[in-house]
């Protein structure tokens, strides 16, 4: 490959001819080095210009000028290169021009089998290498925001910008931070992942955003892995909702999704000291709410872009798993003060029951001890903590009372409304705490006070039901009447008993007819 060189032209005068004068003639000073460049000394007296060590005078000055045609023989075009070792054998040439390649040109590569080297820069004592890592030339803008990450600015790779967006700060911390004052400026910052693949595993979690806080003991700052902050100024006029943080899923097909998941795994153990919490939402506030504007936790259920009124299976779904299987001690739980637990006075039922338990699932109220319990598929049953005292509102109408060894009920029928014992007691009636009525379970009826001499006033008639004469004594302390049939036939007498004799005394005898 015939090659041009620079040196050609420093060469030219030392070859031509002396002029006919004898002034003309070229004299030599010094020794020289084969294959280094001569350096006028004086008119007409040249000198080795001396090692790349630096031990000559050296070239003082150097101007040259390419034709545009023809062009340098030397690769792409150029006019001036260095090589390592003859053109037709393995080497590698350093080539410059002023103009090739649409450009001036720096030109480095192997020839012939040689390996491929990078080209070195050594700057103060620092060596560099080009093209490194990349393969393209880079030029960054004149002047840059200290710690601002760039941006490429055109295609081809080899033009940077200042976006001063993503600044490190002093700390070493990185602000992001993009002012816009358009309304539609749907994001700042956005992370695409497409996950086109099949297969995979259960057990492995792929995230689009993975962001990891190692906390070590004895840290006492409050390390908050995430933080989404919303300063908003904006007012109710201007009828915008502001969130500080927006999740949302699209369904398309059948797979289980899920719009917002947190987690809480304790691998401490039983027992913890510390909150161990899933979810915790903090409500900050000043003064009272009579507008009913506040709310910590707010569901809504509404339709996707004017579909059909859409139907969820429940608003908060409480559930257990793992093996063996979790156990709430409290579904839900309410620590400090309330107004009203539970409100269903503004809502809109479409159905009939506001709460709904399970056969044999109790409601207690801890204070007293008292338990409402469905316990069978006709009765709310309502006991005390030990189980001894019980009452019970039936579907069937009925009101069941009882402490573990009396069973009193009311029953309502179509002939007559029952009130009665339903075990081997009596029923007593009851007035200002003392006994008024008594019926034994063995039969018959005692009015008046279980204690004291009060007598039984009867305002109207006392009706007698014939019995059959010779009935058992009533016992010591009690007198009973009895009518039973009078000696003339068809006729009654009244009859009375006292203590423990069988023999009745007659009080009137002959009494009517047909009795």
């Amino acid at each position: 490959m015939k090659r041009r060189t620079l040196w050609a032209f420093i060469l030219l005068p030392l070859v031509l001819s002396a002029p006919a004068s004898a002034q003309g003639v070229m004299s030599q000073s010094g020794s020289i080095v084969t294959g280094h460049l001569p350096v006028w000394e004086a008119n007409r007296v040249a000198r080795d210009a001396g090692s790349a060590a630096g031990n000559g005078p050296g070239i003082s000055e150097l101007l040259q000028i390419n034709p545009a045609t023809p062009a340098g023989s030397g690769p792409n075009n150029t006019h001036n290169c260095f090589l390592s070792a003859p053109a037709n054998v393995a080497h590698y040439g350093l080539c410059f021009d002023a103009s090739a390649l649409n450009g001036g040109l720096i030109s480095f590569n192997a020839y012939n089998g040689a390996a491929a080297k990078d080209l070195h820069f050594n700057v103060n004592g620092s060596t560099s290498s080009y093209p490194g890592n990349g393969t393209g030339n880079i030029l960054g803008p004149i002047s840059s925001t200290l710690g601002s990450v760039p941006l490429y600015n055109n295609t081809a790779g080899s033009l940077l910008k200042d976006p001063a967006m993503l600044i490190q700060q002093a700390g070493g911390e990185f602000l992001f931070q993009r002012p816009t004052t358009l309304f539609n400026n749907l994001y700042d910052f956005r992370i695409l992942r497409t996950a086109n693949y099949s297969g995979g595993s259960g057990t492995t979690i792929n995230s689009a955003l993975h962001v990891l806080t190692n906390v070590s003991a004895g840290a006492q700052s409050f390390e908050w892995n995430a933080f989404f902050g919303l300063d908003n100024s904006s007012t109710v006029a201007d009828g915008g909702q502001n969130v500080a943080l927006y999740a949302n899923s699209l369904q398309r097909s059948t797979g289980a999704t899920f719009g917002l998941l947190a987690s809480v795994t304790d691998l401490h153990g039983a027992n913890p000291v510390a909150p161990s919490v899933g979810v915790e939402i903090d409500g900050q506030y000043n003064g009272t709410d009579n507008n009913t504007a506040r709310a910590l936790l707010n569901l809504v259920l509404y339709n996707y872009l004017n579909g059909a009124a859409p139907t969820a299976n429940a608003g908060i779904l409480l559930s257990t798993g793992g093996v063996p299987v979790g156990t709430y001690n409290y579904g839900i739980e309410f620590l400090g003060k309330y107004n009203i637990g539970i409100d269903f006075s503004h809502a809109t039922s479409f159905g009939s029951t506001a709460i709904q338990m399970a056969n044999n699932n109790t409601m207690a109220w801890s204070a007293d001890g008292l338990h409402m319990q469905y316990w069978d598929t006709s009765c709310i049953q309502f006991d005390n903590v030990f189980g001894l005292h019980r009452q019970s509102l039936c579907g069937d109408g009925q009101i069941r009372a009882s402490d573990g060894t009396v069973s009193l009920r009311l029953v309502p029928s179509s002939t007559a409304g029952i009130v009665g014992t339903y075990t081997n007691s009596d029923l007593v009636l009851f007035a200002n705490s003392i006994e008024r009525m008594r019926l034994p379970a063995a039969g018959g009826v005692l009015l008046g006070l279980a204690v004291g001499t009060n007598p039984v006033t009867v305002t109207g008639e006392v009706a007698f039901n014939k019995i059959v004469e010779g009935s058992a004594p009533v016992g010591a302390g009690y007198m009973k009447i009895a009518a039973v049939a009078g000696t003339n036939a068809g006729t009654c007498k009244l009859v009375a008993y006292a203590g423990t004799s069988a023999t009745p005394i007659n009080i009137v005898d002959n009494v009517g007819a047909g009795c």
